[in-house]
């Protein structure tokens, strides 16, 4: 049969009118599974597109050629992630081709795989189908997509924690999202997830910003304490020059317990967060006895000043890693400075968001060598003899340059 037949018969049985609450449901009960059985379909059609190549000899993506042939963008995105994760599942493939739920609880199974596997630091294939079995009978006892990932991430951060490769879900930066959609009364929804270190920057400098402030006739603010966050984060947006601005961050640290260090609105967070926030940001590392009351100051000039970040500048010419222009990247502590490192020209380099944390979570080194540049020493990972390499700039130079 055509789908073009399978259209015409599906057009001739909604004609007919089920008789008893039992046959109501049982109709229902069918369209779902019709539904599901598009959505397998659907995603069988996509992974044969995507291997002949059909969407590239159109000069498209996958996910443009779905939109194109009728499913909303949110929809063409998800069949086209199905369509290259599907052949790595087990028995929720099954469920999938026989209709049992649709793309929306596939897709939940496999993104929560995928976090697991990432912070767990990798799966076998027999711990892989176990967890695969758990997130399938969660969604065959009618869980809901959203319940599907809140059980995966938990049981991404139990494995994390067990294994001595897991990804900390503070800083797991791969786990990072930022969504924009625009609302039913045109404005825009802004959703995000971020990682500890992230955010602290991010939500300190919005902070900074959103204080409020008299109104002309010298009342008090009228803005809600949301409406000044929006206002200062549009701010932030507009906000133009040279370098990137740096945000005030307190760290607390407990003299008795100073692995647990803590930020005032996040509560404690990995100390492996408070170092990457003390090598980057303006912080004010405060030591406090066990009733809060600080016993010392630290530093609170962390960073380089302007003239100093522009003679790093002028060597590195950008991120020393990828290349990135010197405008996005930040300026690096070589030794970082919770190490007792100095803000000099020679324990600087510049580094940008994304390679800063590379450094400081993916076992990437950086050096100061002889010459007075930064050089990279990679991860075993990488390059198993973790042979030096030169700054992005002088790995690209060419005899004309």
């Amino acid at each position: 049969m055509t789908p073009s037949e399978l259209a015409d018969l599906i057009a001739d049985t909604v004609a007919a009118q089920p008789d008893s609450d039992a046959a109501l449901f049982a109709d229902a009960q069918s369209w779902a599974r019709i539904r599901n059985l598009t959505d397998a379909r659907l995603v069988e059609l996509a992974a044969t597109m995507d291997q002949c190549g059909l969407a590239r000899r159109h000069g498209r993506r996958l996910t443009e050629l779905l939109v194109a042939a009728g499913l909303v963008p949110a929809v063409a995105a998800r069949i086209s992630r199905l369509s290259t994760r599907v052949t790595a599942l087990g028995p929720t493939a099954g469920d999938l081709t026989h209709g049992r739920f649709g793309a929306e609880v596939t897709d939940a199974i496999t993104a929560g795989i995928a976090v697991i596997e990432r912070r767990s630091g990798g799966l076998d294939d027999t711990a892989r189908e176990d967890c695969e079995a758990k997130l399938l009978a969660q969604a065959r006892s009618c869980a809901s997509p959203a319940q599907i990932a809140d059980t995966a991430r938990g049981i991404a951060n139990q494995l994390a924690a067990d294994s001595p490769t897991g990804v900390d879900p503070a800083t797991d930066r791969g786990a990072n999202e930022l969504t924009m959609s625009t609302t039913p009364e045109g404005r825009v929804a802004l959703v995000a997830d971020i990682d500890a270190t992230s955010a602290a920057v991010i939500t300190t400098a919005i902070e900074a910003l959103s204080a409020p402030r008299p109104e002309p006739d010298g009342s008090s603010d009228a803005r809600s304490a949301a409406q000044r966050r929006v206002d200062a984060l549009v701010q932030l947006a507009s906000m133009t020059g040279s370098t990137i601005a740096k945000a005030q961050v307190s760290v607390i640290v407990p003299a008795a317990q100073p692995n647990l260090p803590r930020i005032g609105w996040m509560g404690i967070v990995p100390t492996l967060t408070a170092e990457v926030l003390a090598c980057d940001a303006r912080v004010e590392a405060i030591v406090a006895d066990d009733n809060g009351v600080p016993l010392a100051m630290g530093r609170t000039e962390r960073i380089f000043p302007p003239k100093l970040k522009r003679a790093i500048e002028i060597r590195d010419k950008g991120c020393v890693k990828c290349g990135a222009p010197a405008a996005w990247s930040h300026a690096h502590h070589v030794k970082y400075w919770s190490h007792g490192g100095v803000t000099d020209l020679d324990c600087g380099c510049l580094l940008c968001p994304a390679c800063h944390a590379a450094v400081h979570h993916d076992g990437w080194e950086i050096v100061m060598g002889h010459d007075r540049h930064p050089w990279l020493r990679p991860p075993a990972t990488v390059d198993p003899s973790r042979t030096l390499l030169p700054s992005y700039h002088r790995r690209t130079m060419t005899l004309a340059a």
